[in-house]
Order: C-alpha cells, then sequence, then structure tokens
C-alpha cells in the first residue's frame, strides 16, 4: 500500500449522504445498502465506446476505463456539491458487441427532494427540456466531471473517450468513413430510438460503482480495499493522498421482473416520438393486447414511456407503463396474436370513435398526419402519371399501389369522402386514358388542399 491514509466514514459524511441521495439507503452490519432505481426513474448514462468484438477487449476496457474514474472525481471534488456517483457499466448489445460506458448520479442539490427530481422528471418533448437542462447547475457540474475525465484519460493514454458527446440537442453524425472521429454516443446506438442519455436501471447492463464525492470528499464504496498498485500509483500521481471508505451494496428493484413478466394493455393512449432523423412517428395503444415490455434502450423517465410489443405485432409501441397491467401468461400464443391484431388493426378508427377526432390516417402499418399523407400522395400520383403516359400494365399496376395506400388510408377519414370516390375509381378502371384523367383530378384536388 502506498502512503494513502484510508479514513471510515464518519457519522456526519454518512448522514449528509443519507440526506442527499434520492433513493432508499439503508446501514445494515457495517454495511451501507443503497437502491440505484425504482419504479419508472433512470439514470444518466455517457457511452464511451462503440462496441467491442470480443469479451476479453471488453473486460480489458472496462478495467482502463473504471480506474481512472476517482482520479477524475479528485480532480473536480470543489467543484461538485453535495453527493455525486460514478460507475462504469457495460451491456452486450448484439452478437460480441459490447456498449460501455459512464453511469452518473446526481444528487447535487440542496436536498433529497431536489435530487429526487432529476430522476423522475418526465417530458415528451426532449428539445425543451434539454435546453432547460443545460442552463442548471447540476448539469454544468456533471459537463465538468465529463471534461475531466476525459481530460485524464487522454493523459494516461487511455482510448475512446473522444466518443464522449454531452451536446443533448445535437443529433449524432456518422460517417461511415471518420467512424471514431465523427460517431457522436447515444444510449441508443444500434437502434432506430432518438438519442437520450437517460436509461432505465434494468436496461443499462451490468454497473460497477467504486467511487463517488460527498460533501467535497472522495469516498469509496467498494466492500474491500484491495492494495491494487496500478489504482495506488494512479493515486499517487494524482496527489491523492487520502480518502474515505463507506463499504457499500448496491440494490435494484423488482423493476426487472415487471420487464420480463407478461402485460396487457387497459385502455387508449396517442403519443408521438422522434427518430434519428427526427421525423415525428405516432402510436395509438388500444385496450386489451397483450405482450411484453421490451429493451429498445428508450426512455421510460422523462418521456414516460416503455416499448411495448404485443404478440402477433410486428412494431412495439411506445406507452405509458400505467397503461399495463402484469398478467401471469398470454395462453394460447397463436390465438392471442390474432385478436391483437384484431385489436389494432382499426386502431385509427376505434380510437377517433371513442374520443375527439385526430389528425391522423393509418398507411399501412403507419401512422401519419393527415396532411403528411396527402402530400405523399400527390407526390405518388404524379410519378404514376409519368407512367401512365407509357404503359406497361403490370409495371403501372406496382406504381399505383402507393397511390391506392395513401387514399385508402385518406378514404378513412369521416371528413374525407373525396378520398373514397378517388378509390373507388381507380380500382375500377380499365383504359389508360381513364387512369390518366384520375391522376390528373387527384393533382387537382392536391392544389385546392394547399390553397
Amino acid at each position: 500500500m502506498k502512503n494513502i491514509k484510508i479514513n471510515q466514514i464518519n457519522k456526519e459524511l454518512f448522514d449528509s449522504f443519507k440526506s442527499l441521495f434520492p433513493l432508499d439507503v439503508i446501514e445494515e452490519n457495517g454495511c451501507c445498502k443503497i437502491e440505484l432505481a425504482h419504479d419508472y426513474r433512470e439514470i444518466w448514462g455517457f457511452p464511451l465506446l462503440a462496441g467491442s468484438e470480443y469479451i476479453d477487449n471488453a473486460i480489458h476496457s472496462l478495467e482502463e476505463h473504471r480506474k481512472v474514474i476517482p482520479a477524475a472525481l479528485y480532480r473536480c471534488a470543489q467543484d461538485i456539491n453535495g453527493v455525486f456517483l460514478v460507475g462504469y457499466y457495460i451491456k452486450k448489445v448484439k452478437n460480441e458487441e459490447y456498449e460501455q460506458g459512464l453511469v452518473i448520479i446526481p444528487a447535487n442539490r440542496a436536498s433529497k427532494e431536489e435530487n429526487s427530481e432529476l430522476l423522475t422528471s418526465y417530458c415528451f418533448e426532449r428539445e425543451p427540456l434539454y435546453n432547460s437542462i443545460i442552463s442548471e447547475e447540476y448539469f454544468a457540474q456533471i459537463k465538468l466531471f465529463l471534461k475531466s475525465y476525459s481530460a485524464i484519460c487522454k493523459r494516461y493514454w487511455i482510448q475512446d473517450t473522444k466518443l464522449i458527446n454531452t451536446s443533448f440537442v445535437e443529433r449524432p453524425v456518422f460517417d461511415s468513413e471518420q467512424k471514431e472521429q465523427s460517431c457522436a454516443a447515444t444510449s441508443t446506438w444500434n437502434t432506430e430510438i432518438y438519442p437520450d442519455f437517460m436509461r432505465p436501471i434494468s436496461m443499462i447492463g451490468d454497473i460497477y460503482f467504486d467511487f463517488m464525492l460527498c460533501n467535497h470528499k472522495l469516498v469509496s464504496l467498494q466492500r474491500e480495499v484491495e492494495d491494487d498498485d496500478n489504482i495506488y500509483d494512479l493515486f499517487e500521481e494524482e496527489g491523492i493522498n487520502e480518502f474515505f471508505s463507506m463499504p457499500s451494496d448496491f440494490i435494484e428493484n423488482n423493476y426487472k421482473s415487471h420487464i420480463n413478466g407478461w402485460c396487457e394493455t387497459l385502455g387508449y393512449e396517442l403519443s408521438s416520438r422522434k427518430d434519428l432523423d427526427f421525423k415525428t412517428l405516432y402510436d395509438i395503444a388500444v385496450p386489451g393486447l397483450k405482450g411484453s415490455i421490451i429493451d429498445q434502450g428508450y426512455s421510460i423517465g422523462w418521456c414516460g414511456k416503455v416499448a411495448f410489443l404485443g404478440v402477433g405485432l410486428d412494431k412495439p409501441l411506445y406507452i405509458s407503463p400505467t397503461l399495463l397491467k402484469g398478467i401471469t401468461d398470454v395462453g394460447d400464443f397463436e390465438q392471442t396474436g390474432n385478436d391483437n391484431k384484431a385489436y389494432w388493426r382499426n386502431r385509427d378508427i376505434d380510437y377517433r370513435k371513442k374520443f375527439a377526432t385526430h389528425n391522423l390516417v393509418k398507411v399501412g402499418d403507419d401512422l401519419m398526419p393527415i396532411k403528411e399523407c396527402k402530400k405523399k400522395l400527390i407526390d405518388s400520383t404524379k410519378i404514376a402519371l409519368q407512367s401512365c403516359k407509357n404503359p406497361m400494365k403490370e409495371v403501372q399496376k406496382g406504381i399505383n399501389k402507393y397511390v391506392i395506400r395513401y387514399l385508402k388510408g385518406l378514404s378513412r377519414c369521416p371528413d374525407e369522402k373525396k378520398a373514397f370516390e378517388f378509390l373507388e375509381a381507380i380500382n375500377s378502371v380499365k383504359i389508360c386514358a381513364d387512369e390518366q384523367e384520375i391522376l390528373y383530378n387527384i393533382i387537382d384536388w392536391g392544389k385546392e388542399i394547399r390553397n
């Protein structure tokens, strides 16, 4: 052991930690039991790596990045208030690829209640939330730590920290020619979900917490303090000559069992979200769907949503957790899948009947605003018209299917009788000249819509 003094945590420091940490803290037989997550709360996750091909590489990277966390905490200890936990996570995402990064639990506001807000703030639109976060003092302290962590990794030649991205509003940029320089890390890489840096505890993988800051003091959370030459050489190099010890275990709640169980939807809900291209996607849930919550890296804190995949459905719904009740099983999977498809098939019409009208139409399995559907109808009609001038029957039939698809969606709206008339006409047309006339009429109708 180097010349480093290890102090047992005193009552004053422990009471301060307990009064500030937003979740449960229990002292039991000389060990501190710390709750990591509860209900639908989340923790901050900052991915560092784009993935490791083999488990041995992933473990090596884990140890390299994990050991410098306490030194990075020490560098900015005087500028971070209250309690500040930093850990390292690793999660297998597909095949032999692993997502790795930092987990941060900030409790650097003045009270337990205020710190709880950092884990439970709900928001359906991320941009306004991110804009407000950037001006917050606690977020400035998070960025300060990340800057310190990146600098210390650079000093000790630890790679890949340049992938840290703390610009919450800007979408990630990917350049296949220069991946390392251009690929901004997100907590949802390998998914099609809008990037986010908050994740429920049950969806972030294995987490390792070794140290934290409490009232500007460096505190070890390890059950046993090991004489690790690498770590203590680093401590001596960084001028760390003492720290406090608070042996701790971290407790996860029973939410994981809920994620792995079967659920049934209880009511109707219309919700929206954004994909990586900032395109807004819509979902309508209906009662009676049976399925399970799946790991899509999707936020269930700020936006209050879970990814729910009904048995037999091709795509997940993003709905409120309160819309679900737990069930033991789903019985006959084939029958359940057929029922789910029947419940969900006309969800836009069913929702419109039960509640006020909305401006969405179903095109295939996708929902889109009426205005967007009309625009796509006109665009596909113009393409069909160009082909129709020199027709080949089978080719024209294939091109017309896009026109028909949008007309079908619009014809489901109670106030879109014109779309139904066009649909009837184009389905019954016999000769090319009549088809051209119908297509011209659809385009003229589109001009009226825009006026």
